[in-house]
């Protein structure tokens, strides 16, 4: 699948709060009179008479710079109101989704009262062309940033729709991206995404839950996968719709090694629902914040990958200039007294073929008798009579066909876990299959193949995991029964 870019909303790998304005230096310290005696020296005889404000900004990015500290920033005030704006998704644009398609551009959603809606465009429309430079084989966050410029500035895009090609005029304005999207699938399971957590989220992400509720939903999933996080209380807001009335949600501890509890302040809004949450490598901070809470409070099981393990928090110092400083002021633990950094949360169910994410998450909380997978080698492949967007292929080798060996077995519900020495197939927690690697990392014998890096697995062993496989003309339909 094309990976997405919504150019309207800048994802950030970060957690944190907000705090009153710094105080006034220490006194008794030597060391700010040192810096400013510093800075004058350079002022005053520096051959290129240096600005005042480029030594400030030197000084301060200098220091940061030398604490190591990968999180901290400075902002200066027009910085701090696009960090601020992009987080919330309050941005200058004119409201649309794009992939690149073809070559182009293309259109996969219109925010609603946005300039793109007014200006009638429409999903699988391709821009062909920005303000009349063709868009064609260009990077996508380039294109976006010349569609993207000052507001009720006008910007003309050419769009190819079908076989018709005409000009759109649209005049740039304020746009609220959503970060919470959502859709009622098969068997009454609520499906909500949240892509990061910011002043609006929680309000949206109760709205979805309302409205979710309203259509009697009786399952739910919550899609975390590259949500790179955002405020802490946004977190914890949404956290008490599901834990009980003052449950820890997370432990912060500062530099004084001080813990607070942080807790959920309400009754839940949602008791007695199955949950499910998708994670990814990219789901951090925040993210993680509210995966662990609701897996440690045993209201939900974390399918998809490990999480990109950010257990530090950052807090946003606003200074006397309308800038602020962010800085690293405390770790945190899950409610079970987890520390995650680095490591991240690890799911219950592994699922690494992102296409599969989603439906095998569905699986988990509708069990079929007998899950199934169909495919034509080359096209879209079916997962219990649903579009995946993974296409696959099929080897013949020596006489022996082969099929891809992770999304395969992971659309039939089976784990595969690749080691150092080996690759395993698990059910639940049940070893079913090893396979040995040699010390090129290759797989001895025969049974599982590699072909520009990725394992196919032979078709004839599929019978000992309790999937049958059947061929009708070019189409492969592959049952497993539980």
């Amino acid at each position: 699948m094309p990976k997405r870019l919504a150019f309207l909303i800048v994802v950030l790998l970060t957690l944190f709060s907000w705090v009153g304005p710094a105080g006034a230096a220490d006194e008794k310290s030597e060391d700010p009179a040192l810096i400013l005696e510093v800075m004058e020296l350079v002022r005053d005889y520096h051959l290129d008479k240096p600005e005042p404000g480029v030594l400030t900004d030197g000084a301060i990015r200098g220091m940061l710079y030398e604490i190591g500290d990968p999180y901290a920033e400075y902002f200066d005030p027009e910085t701090l109101q696009s960090f601020t704006d992009a987080l919330n998704g309050d941005l200058i644009g004119v409201g649309v989704e794009l992939i690149s398609h073809d070559g182009y551009p293309a259109v996969i959603g219109v925010i609603p009262g946005t300039p793109a809606q007014r200006g009638g465009l429409q999903i699988d429309d391709l821009i062909t062309a920005v303000a009349g430079k063709s868009t064609a084989d260009r990077l996508l966050a380039e294109v976006a940033a010349e569609i993207r410029g000052p507001q009720d500035t006008s910007v003309i895009l050419t769009i190819r729709r079908g076989v018709k090609e005409f000009d759109v005029t649209l005049q740039r304005a304020e746009v609220h991206v959503p970060s919470v999207a959502y859709e009622m699938l098969a068997g009454k399971t609520g499906y909500i995404s949240v892509n990061a957590f910011g002043s609006h989220t929680t309000g949206e992400f109760e709205s979805a839950l309302r409205e979710l509720r309203r259509m009697d939903m009786s399952t739910l999933i919550i899609d975390l996968r590259g949500n790179g996080g955002g405020y802490l209380h946004e977190a914890v807001d949404m956290l008490d719709n599901f834990l009980p009335d003052r449950a820890v949600a997370v432990y912060s501890v500062d530099n004084r090694e001080f813990t607070e509890e942080i807790r959920t302040n309400q009754a839940p809004t949602v008791t007695d629902m199955p949950l499910v949450v998708i994670t990814d490598l990219n789901s951090a901070s925040s993210s993680e914040i509210m995966a662990g809470a609701l897996r440690d409070h045993g209201l939900a099981r974390l399918v998809g990958g490990v999480t990109y393990g950010k257990g530090v928090v950052q807090t946003v110092i606003p200074l006397s200039n309308g800038g602020a400083l962010k800085i690293t002021t405390a770790r945190y633990r899950t409610p079970a007294g987890t520390d995650i950094d680095i490591t991240g949360l690890r799911p219950d169910h592994q699922v690494l073929t992102r296409a599969m994410q989603k439906e095998v998450a569905w699986q988990l909380l509708n069990p079929l008798d007998h899950p199934d997978l169909s495919f034509t080698a080359g096209k879209e492949a079916l997962l219990n009579g649903r579009k995946t967007g993974l296409v696959l292929d099929v080897l013949n080798v020596g006489g022996r066909e082969y099929l891809p060996m992770r999304p395969v077995l992971e659309s039939m519900l089976y784990q595969v876990y690749g080691e150092e020495d080996k690759m395993r197939v698990v059910d639940a927690k049940k070893e079913k299959m090893v396979f040995q690697l040699d010390s090129n990392g290759s797989v001895t014998g025969s049974n599982v193949i590699i072909n520009e890096g990725v394992e196919y697995i032979a078709v004839d062993l599929f019978p000992r995991l309790n999937i049958n496989v059947n061929r009708d003309g070019e189409v492969y339909k592959l049952e497993r029964w539980l």
